[in-house]
């Protein structure tokens, strides 16, 4: 009997509803880094990496809110990463980040495309 390999259905459903469950709570986080910073999206996973603040350049982003405090930042792309505080802080995703509005001491506002995360 033929068979597919791979993560069930089911444990995926149970995943997402774990993740928008704790969008919701604001335990998701994201930070802004240069792009020199060393984070690896193909880490193995028995050595998952946690949030740092090294080569962090902007405030902390709760996925609850979508304007940060006065800031300042420049056009360019930044390396972005996504990690949950109720879980020691374990990074969920490393993404790059697009400025296409610089900032300079005012506030930042965050959108949420359906296929991006945009700094506006």
């Amino acid at each position: 009997m033929a068979y597919n390999a791979g993560v069930t259905r089911y444990q995926k459903k149970k995943w997402m509803d774990e993740l928008v469950t704790k969008i919701g709570a604001g335990s998701l986080k994201m930070s802004i880094h240069s792009t020199t910073t060393t984070w690896d999206a193909t880490t193995d996973p028995t050595t998952p990496q946690v949030y740092g603040t090294t080569g962090e350049l902007t405030y902390q982003l709760d996925f609850a809110d979508v304007a940060t405090a006065a800031g300042t930042i420049d056009l360019g792309t930044y390396c972005g990463c996504i990690y949950d505080t109720t879980d020691t802080s374990r990074v969920l995703a490393i993404c790059t980040l697009t400025v296409t509005q610089a900032s300079a001491g005012g506030a930042m506002t965050f959108t949420i495309p359906a296929d991006a995360i945009a700094l506006t």
